[in-house]
């Protein structure tokens, strides 16, 4: 019944923010929650560093059905190993941005893996 933004098709690719403690419904039912900030070492905007740096942020994710609930991290830097992206279900989530502060918003990117 009518269309609801918050629900997209499970194989249309998109793009969400959350802030800490939010979570979003995905096309396939499933929930994906935005839990905390675990690090951010990230170069001050405005200040030339070295690195870049990296920020870490955890996830948890709930299916609709069948699989098992998954809490993950994910990292703004692929250096040292760190995984920037995680398979969900039939999806694979990556942070697209990260705000800065003590609770930053996190805009992700969410991909079916499926054709």
């Amino acid at each position: 019944m009518g269309n609801d933004p918050s629900q997209a098709q499970a194989d249309t690719p998109r793009t969400l923010t959350l802030k800490q403690g939010e979570n979003a419904r995905l096309g396939d039912g499933s929930h994906l929650t935005y839990l905390k900030l675990l690090n951010d070492s990230r170069c001050p905007p405005d200040v030339q560093c070295i690195w870049a740096g990296n920020a870490e942020i955890q996830l948890h994710w709930a299916p609709a059905i069948g699989d098992q609930d998954k809490t993950f991290p994910l990292n703004t830097s692929p250096v040292g190993g760190k995984p920037v992206s995680a398979i969900i279900g039939s999806s694979e989530v990556r942070i697209h941005s990260l705000e800065r502060g003590p609770a930053p918003a996190a805009t992700l990117e969410i991909k079916p893996t499926t054709p």
